[in-house]
């Protein structure tokens, strides 16, 4: 559901450039071609803002459970860390890059912030509601589309899922091999 979310803010931010029609800096114009590209707000600085508040947001209230390890915890600790200054060293570099503006980088970054965060709700509080009613559609079937959000640790599930289903195809396998050899020794 991030991706949505992704595509949603990356519309809006089309939007917003032909609204404001505000240009880029004159430096990079003239080398890069982009007098019909306007730079209010920044993509880059509401791309990276929405992905590191979405993704903060989730970290902070849903990888925090009794049933984190620590060292998950740790690395959870260490993404919320890092996340705020990726994204700052990208929003600087628009701006040291003369692609923006500081105003259109941290408009960008103040938009993408919001919508990361209303996003997160639109879809923890507020569509999660209909995900039954979606998931039993013939459409959603078809896509094989499910519901995983009561699975606590879904890439521990999905890894060891996919640990038995080999397991059990060596086995397979193995089996079938032994089979074939036994079929064929007999006189």
């Amino acid at each position: 559901m991030y991706f949505g979310g992704f595509v949603i803010s990356g519309i809006i931010n089309h939007y917003l450039k032909i609204t404001f029609k505000q240009q880029r800096p004159e430096r990079t114009r003239h080398r890069m071609d982009f007098y019909d590209v306007y730079g209010m707000p920044s993509g880059h600085a509401q791309s990276f803002f929405y992905f590191m508040t979405y993704l903060s947001i989730f970290l902070f209230l849903k990888s925090q459970g009794s049933s984190t390890t620590y060292i998950r915890s740790i690395r959870n600790r260490c993404l919320l860390l890092v996340q705020p200054i990726a994204a700052i060293l990208v929003a600087y570099s628009r701006v040291y890059l003369y692609y923006h503006t500081i105003a259109q980088v941290v408009v960008g970054s103040f938009i993408g912030t919001i919508l990361g965060g209303l996003w997160y709700y639109f879809i923890n509080y507020q569509f999660i509601k209909y995900v039954s009613f979606i998931i039993d559609q013939p459409l959603a079937k078809y896509f094989l589309i499910r519901d995983y959000s009561s699975i606590p640790n879904i890439i521990q599930f999905q890894y060891d899922s996919e640990c038995a289903e080999a397991k059990r195809c060596r086995a397979r396998y193995v089996n079938s091999s032994r089979d074939s050899i036994m079929l064929t020794n007999i006189p």
